[in-house]
């Protein structure tokens, strides 16, 4: 188990019987304690064990083993980096930077959002990242995908609403009765990244 934390050790004894051949996934709550589980259901959980049958990725980040057109993509390393830890599909990743910026680390949006996935500078304090961290494709790419991740599981997998909260902020999609807002970007926004998904192979 490599690195593990000795709390981690600890904890992991008996859901690791419980949860056999299965990944497993672990946080540290705000209140110090440890929660593992086999079904990641909030974006705080990162991987600490996988299932040895498992494809690498497992779930819907696996289709970069089906998909070797993205091998070909820029920054494919760190996107399927990231697809892996946040158990996203990475052909939605590269979907999002194309849309974003078209691979250019050095964009900067006339709102201020940096990098590769235009991610703004209080998403990045969110997840502990400074302005200038946000210029690192790597970290870019680890920040945006993690705002994506959660957003996914905000708005229960459905992946328009989600899209629609990368581009106009979760809370313009809650005020619109968890609907795409009515603003002309957005509703532009959500079917060119969904129909850039679909081209790489995303379902």
């Amino acid at each position: 188990m490599g690195s593990l934390k000795p709390w981690l050790v600890v904890g992991l004894a008996p859901l690791a019987v419980a949860t056999a051949r299965a990944d497993v996934y672990a946080f540290v709550d705000d209140d110090g304690t440890p929660r593992f589980t086999n079904v990641p259901d909030d974006p705080r959980y990162e991987l600490l064990i996988r299932d040895p049958r498992a494809a690498p990725g497992g779930g819907s980040a696996s289709r970069a083993s089906v998909n070797p057109g993205l091998d070909r993509r820029p920054y494919h390393g760190a996107v399927r980096a990231a697809a892996e830890r946040f158990r996203l599909d990475p052909a939605l990743i590269h979907a999002v930077i194309e849309a974003e910026s078209r691979y250019d680390p050095k964009a900067v949006s006339r709102k201020g959002a940096i990098g590769l996935m235009q991610v703004m500078p209080e998403t990045g304090r969110r997840y502990g990242a400074r302005p200038n961290e946000l210029r690192v494709p790597e970290r870019n790419i680890a920040i945006g995908a993690q705002y994506l991740a959660h957003l996914l599981w905000l708005f229960e997998g459905n992946v328009e609403l989600a899209l629609a909260g990368y581009n106009a902020g979760e809370q313009a999609v809650a005020r619109h009765g968890q609907a795409i807002p009515p603003y002309a970007e957005t509703k532009a926004y959500v079917p060119r990244v969904v129909g850039l998904w679909k081209s790489l192979g995303g379902r």
